[in-house]
């Protein structure tokens, strides 16, 4: 083990992260309460600035676990994060359902037919696709919305030229062919 000025880092000195989009609890108004359940549970959830309705999940602490148990247990925290989120997609739909359908076909077409997109955009249309995807509403592959979070991925800084937003827009297209 390490033992570091910062509490948070002793024990193993392990720190995951990873960033989920909760669009569904946000619009729900239950992301507050979330945020205060995993607290109390050794988490982290506070709000990714770029892309709106996205967070970032971290562990606290560390301190008496192996990293396989930090690891397992970390992944166990995503997957309740993960069905939450589908169950308040789930209660959003039924009071909301013309206009998550809208957002979705919006992202479909607006991916179609870009000429200029930046990773901002397109993190917001994955997260329509996906909810789309997850409430039966549109009829896209997983592979295409999984090859599109891997170009979203890809970015090297958060401003790009208009040259790489042309060739992202492009690449987009090729992917939603395939």
């Amino acid at each position: 083990g390490y033992l570091m000025s910062n509490l948070n880092y002793i024990g193993t000195g392990i720190k995951l992260e990873c960033v989920i989009a909760l669009p569904a609890l946000s619009k729900i108004g239950k992301i507050e309460q979330i945020k205060r359940n995993v607290r109390q549970l050794g988490y982290r959830l506070y709000d990714n600035k770029k892309i709106a309705d996205t967070y970032v999940l971290s562990t606290i602490c560390n301190l008496g676990f192996t990293e396989n148990e930090i690891c397992t247990e970390f992944d166990k925290m995503v997957s309740k994060l993960q069905d939450l989120e589908i169950e308040s997609a789930k209660m959003y739909d039924v009071s909301n359902h013309d206009e998550v359908v809208d957002d979705c076909n919006r992202s479909i077409a607006i991916l179609n037919s870009a000429n200029l997109m930046n990773y901002i955009e397109l993190e917001n249309h994955i997260k329509n696709l996906r909810l789309g995807l997850n409430l039966g509403l549109i009829n896209i592959d997983l592979d295409k919305i999984n090859g599109l979070q891997k170009l979203s991925l890809n970015k090297d800084s958060e401003f790009i030229s208009k040259g790489e937003m042309l060739n992202l827009a492009k690449n987009i297209k090729e992917i939603l062919k395939k």
